[in-house]
C-alpha cells in the first residue's frame, strides 16, 4: 500500500463516521423517597411512620425507611423525609 492509498482510505473512513445527537435524561434517586416513585410525599412519610420504632428482625422493619442507616426507625428518619417533602427526581 502506498501513502496515497492509505491517505484515501483514512479519508473514506472519516467520511463514514456519523455523529448522532442523543438526548439523555438522568434521574437521581432521592434518599428520602422511601417507595421509589420519584417524589417525596405523604406515602413516604407513611412508610416511615409504619416502620417507626422498628429495627432489623421486627415484623414492621423497612430498611428503606432507615434514612441514616442506624438500624432503628426513629424521629431522625421521619424528620429527614419531612425535610425533603415535595422533592422530585
Amino acid at each position: 500500500m502506498t501513502f496515497i492509498t492509505i491517505f484515501m482510505l483514512v479519508n473514506l473512513l472519516a467520511v463514514s463516521i456519523v455523529s448522532i445527537p442523543i438526548d439523555v435524561t438522568f434521574f437521581v434517586p432521592l434518599k428520602a423517597d422511601v417507595n421509589g416513585d420519584c417524589i417525596v410525599d405523604i406515602f413516604d412519610l407513611a412508610a416511615v411512620g409504619k416502620a417507626f420504632g422498628s429495627q432489623p428482625g421486627d415484623a414492621n422493619w423497612n430498611p428503606d425507611a432507615d434514612m441514616n442507616g442506624d438500624n432503628i426507625i426513629n424521629i431522625i428518619d421521619l424528620a429527614t423525609v419531612g425535610k425533603e417533602f415535595g422533592s422530585t427526581c
